[in-house]
């Protein structure tokens, strides 16, 4: 799965998805919104982030892509 990488950048610098903020959501067709929104939900166990989804020309065939920022714990 391709959010693997993703938990893997937030694990390396001491986060997880429960530490994520605010996310940018790029989709190549918004008509996926709802199946993205579905599998998305599954990624918090408590409150989700703020988010900004939009329809976006995406390189290379790729579907999805997600900006996040996460706040670090001191």
């Amino acid at each position: 799965m391709a959010g693997g990488a993703a938990i893997g950048v937030l694990e390396a610098g001491g986060c997880s998805f429960e530490d994520v903020v605010k996310c940018t959501c790029h989709l190549a067709n918004i008509n996926d919104f709802d199946r993205f929104n579905r599998v998305y939900s599954e990624f918090s166990k408590n409150v989700l982030p703020a988010r900004t989804t939009v329809q976006s020309a995406l390189w290379g065939g790729i579907k999805v892509e997600i900006d996040a920022i996460a706040r670090v714990k001191a």
